[in-house]
């Protein structure tokens, strides 16, 4: 009867024991850093995405805005240059249109008479025969708007720069007198694009209201399609390239936009940098952490509850000469758990102290 309870009661192997704990450390180290490293990334990927769309309005606001205001002051120029013309003697047109601080903002400053179709350049070039500024559309669109006008963006003939006409009607005691008009290059609006600062991530560029491409940092896709639909506040993915449009407001006969261009590659790179962070930090977690608490229950928890388990094994098959572990209980309750010295004390009963007196009975029955 003995002997058989003794087999039914075999030990369980430690290592299955231990196998078990490890795996469950190894799932829920696995689960807990992999959770906590989603939610970092989620939040870091969350606050990536508003700085990148804060800065991306900041350029493209930033942009449209000194557009405008740069467009505003070349404008009030053509204004001057209409009002210093109104009653001017025809004699000193040409110094007007040829004062220095003008050839420094505009490629060329102009007037075209109404009376008799003479036009004055501040660029000393002959016109073509037969050149008549009234037939001109910059001067048609000045008089129909009675107004300031500006063209559309177009190549200069002499300089080949692409440049835009603003044109304004001159009248004299209510009458027409003609249209003064100054060209304004666009490579100035290119070297302020340039200017502003994104991190070397991305750049602005320019396009009208059909799509077509004034000022880019690529010059052979200036006054091409750029295949994109401008609408203000739009975003258009292209290829890599997140596209972000902000017309420019105040522009009487003109509808443009700015355009903001960031490479996805150049701002998502901290966000993969992260992954792969994180992708570490929970193979490292598995690799060093899972092998030292196994070594931790090893000690702690397994060799005291196998050392038990063979001393009470032993018990039942009658050997009462057993050593019993873990009676030292100040010791083991520090190092191991307290309920295995317990466990000790309960089995110390069978075999009176520490097993002597056990032994001593076991040899009497002999005898």
């Amino acid at each position: 009867m003995t002997q058989q309870f003794t087999a039914e009661t075999a030990i369980v192997p430690p290592k299955k024991f231990i196998h078990k704990i490890l795996i469950a450390a190894t799932v829920l180290i696995t689960l807990s850093v992999g959770a906590l490293g989603v939610w970092i990334y989620l939040l870091s990927s969350q606050s990536l995405q508003t700085e990148l769309d804060e800065k991306v309005r900041a350029a493209g606001t930033s942009a449209a805005d000194g557009i405008q205001k740069w467009l505003d002051g070349r404008l009030i120029l053509v204004r001057t240059i209409a009002e210093d013309i109104t009653n001017a003697e025809p004699g000193i047109l040409l110094p007007i249109v040829s004062r220095k601080t003008l050839g420094d903002i505009f490629s060329e400053v102009y007037f075209g008479a109404e009376a008799d179709g003479k036009m004055v350049s501040s660029v000393a070039a002959e016109f073509p025969p037969g050149y008549d500024p009234r037939k001109r559309p910059w001067y048609h669109s000045a008089v129909k708007a009675n107004g300031l006008t500006l063209s559309d963006p177009y190549q200069d003939a002499r300089t080949k720069k692409i440049v835009i006409g603003a044109s304004m009607p001159v009248t004299a005691d209510g009458a027409l007198r003609g249209v003064a008009g100054a060209d304004l290059p666009m490579d100035a609006l290119q070297t302020f694009l340039r200017s502003l600062e994104l991190g070397g991530k991305g750049f602005v560029f320019l396009v009208d209201g059909d799509g077509k491409v004034l000022v880019h940092p690529d010059e052979s896709k200036v006054m091409k399609p750029s295949g994109y639909q401008p609408a203000d506040g739009a975003k258009v993915t292209d290829g890599n390239q997140l596209v972000s449009f902000y017309r420019i407001e105040g522009l009487t006969s003109l509808t443009w936009y700015v355009s903001v261009s960031m490479d996805q590659d150049k701002v998502l790179a901290p966000m993969r940098l992260l992954s792969k962070a994180l992708s570490v930090t929970v193979i490292c977690a598995i690799v060093f952490v899972v092998p030292l608490l196994g070594l931790l229950i090893v000690r702690i928890v397994a060799r005291p509850i196998t050392s038990m388990t063979e001393a009470m094994s032993a018990l039942s098959a009658g050997d009462l000469s057993v050593t019993i572990p873990a009676l030292d209980r100040k010791r083991y309750e520090r190092t191991v758990l307290p309920e295995v010295s317990s466990v000790a004390e309960i089995a110390r009963g069978f075999t009176g102290d520490g097993g002597h007196d056990g032994r001593r009975r076991q040899a009497s029955s002999q005898t």
